[in-house]
């Protein structure tokens, strides 16, 4: 029998062996992507309570003279004061109290995802905030206004 000089081609276990280190390559990097995913998700909704947190301080000014105040996410879509399409899940309130003269902003809020109980300004950007698995019991009940 005659010896082919130019065989050409990878033997079956040389795609074999292809195969399984893209497969291990991807097993390694599922979990890095997916991180990626959802430290993107906290960032947006950490960005988005900072956002509802000015926008209720400006419907505070704009509104009262001083004192206590508060209002619903719901109300300051429906009064034009924050321009966002509310899904089923967004739910919150914005509370600004005074104490001393010095104004304090806590905000309640949750987009199904993650959720801010009653934190302030100053807190949200400090807090890890992991995937929502279920409201604490008192959540429903800070999110309309007393």
């Amino acid at each position: 029998m005659k010896k082919n000089k130019f065989k050409k081609g990878f033997t079956l276990v040389e795609l074999l062996a292809v195969i399984v280190i893209l497969a291990v390559l991807i097993l390694l990097a599922t979990p890095a992507i997916l991180n990626l995913s959802t430290n993107a998700q906290v960032r947006v909704f950490v960005i988005e309570a900072r956002v509802i947190a000015e926008v209720g301080e400006r419907a505070y000014m704009q509104q009262t003279g001083g004192g206590d105040f508060c209002v619903t996410l719901r109300e300051l879509v429906d009064n034009n004061d924050l321009r966002k399409s509310l899904g089923d899940n967004w739910r919150g309130r914005v509370t600004i109290t005074t104490s001393g003269g010095n104004p304090t902003t806590r905000i309640w809020l949750t987009d199904g995802s993650y959720w801010i109980d009653g934190e302030t300004r100053a807190e949200i950007d400090k807090t890890n905030y992991s995937p929502l698995t279920t409201l604490p019991n008192n959540f429903n009940a800070n999110i309309d206004c007393p």
